[in-house]
């Protein structure tokens, strides 16, 4: 048994599809918030000034804020803050003036070096400028003057404010008033499901690769409605697979219509893939009929053509061999049509051009040789 030095690799992703950390664009991962996303539609369209947003750890509420992040950049000034980092009244202040002073200002007159007034007043008056929201992760964890500098904010200006964290932590400390109160969903198997089925996805994988029905059946009955316990439960699940299972499917190409155009010529790997015309029985005799016969076969059927040998000048004259008999008429004395020539040159140069990348002389003796009998 070979080891598995990198699971990820093994099982076709890209990067850990499984990080509890929401990754971007947060719409394509957003699953199960419709209810909660057309209530906080209504709350910016009537001008509503402050909601919070409640859930249990790991119900996706870093995931929403996100999303409506990316959602306002458009028409909002928006300032998302975690309040673990910036819970002080301080550092609150100073992570808002940042995101709305622009660079030319910091490096002329960096507002933060002011005095605590002069900085209450600028970050107000940016405030009053436009439409702006300030998202809020962990609000638990912002401190009363924190508290009190939001409530101030709200009396002066007209931002919106979003408040997200667990309901216990969000009512032992949110500004007093009325507010929109929005809850993480209670997410249903088929979308928990989903959620995984779109990390995988977004990390470079296929379908639900390596869980099988049952197997993600059971994740998501052990995660209990928690996407982030599924995401952890899967991580887990998904590295003893990398163990045991090959090496993960391959999309498979749709099936054409009946009545679908045929493919044009296309790259398959690293080859060209061709149509090749039968030409005379000629082509069947000779020492390199055999040799030719696999490649060629190949090529005509459109799959990905395999080196026939070690000796890449072998393989580059079994090439000029199909060459030969593709370019050659079909009976003795009656010309090719002029589109069949046309196809005919075609085809000789692709072939030439990849007998060419196999890296060998021999190919330009082969057409030495046959440049001499032509003559």
């Amino acid at each position: 048994m070979a080891l598995v030095l990198d699971w990820k690799k093994k099982l076709g992703y890209t990067r850990d599809p499984f990080e509890p950390a929401p990754p971007s664009p947060a719409s394509r991962y957003a699953v199960g918030f419709e209810d909660v996303q057309e209530r906080f539609n209504l709350f910016l369209i009537k001008h509503e000034r402050l909601a919070t947003l409640s859930g249990e750890p790991g119900t996706g509420k870093t995931l929403f804020l996100a999303w409506a992040q990316e959602q306002l950049k458009a028409g909002y000034k928006t300032h998302a803050i975690d309040a673990e980092r910036h819970g002080t009244a301080d550092a609150l202040r100073d992570a808002v003036l940042s995101g709305s002073v622009s660079l030319l200002a910091r490096a002329l007159r960096n507002p933060l070096r002011k005095g605590a007034d002069e900085k209450r007043a600028l970050l107000l008056k940016n405030l009053s400028a436009g439409k702006q929201i300030l998202l809020i992760d962990n609000a638990g964890a912002l401190s009363p003057e924190a508290l009190a500098l939001l409530k101030e904010i709200m009396d002066a200006t007209q931002t919106h404010i979003v408040l997200a964290d667990t309901k216990e932590r969000l009512e032992r400390g949110q500004p007093r008033g009325a507010h929109l109160a929005l809850k993480t969903p209670a997410y249903t198997h088929a979308q928990l499901a989903s959620i995984l089925e779109r990390r995988i996805a977004g990390a470079g994988g296929s379908g639900t690769f390596p869980f099988d029905g049952e197997q993600l059946a059971a994740l998501v009955r052990k995660a209990d409605g928690n996407p982030a316990r599924l995401l952890a439960l899967a991580r887990e699940r998904a590295i003893e697979l990398s163990l045991k299972v090959a090496t993960p499917p391959k999309g498979q190409a749709p099936v054409p219509r009946a009545d679908a155009p045929p493919a044009p010529d296309r790259k398959v790997g690293g080859f060209l893939s061709i149509r090749i015309e039968r030409g005379p029985d000629v082509r069947k005799d000779g020492p390199m009929a055999s040799a030719a016969a696999p490649l060629e076969e190949a090529l005509a059927r459109g799959d990905d053509p395999q080196p026939m040998s070690g000796d890449s000048a072998a393989d580059a004259d079994a090439l000029m061999h199909i060459v030969d008999g593709a370019a050659a008429p079909d009976a003795p004395g009656k010309p090719e049509p002029k589109r069949a020539q046309e196809d005919t040159k075609e085809y000789e140069r692709a072939i030439r051009k990849l007998a060419g990348e196999l890296g060998s002389a021999k190919p330009k003796k082969a057409a030495q040789k046959r440049a001499t009998k032509k003559k």
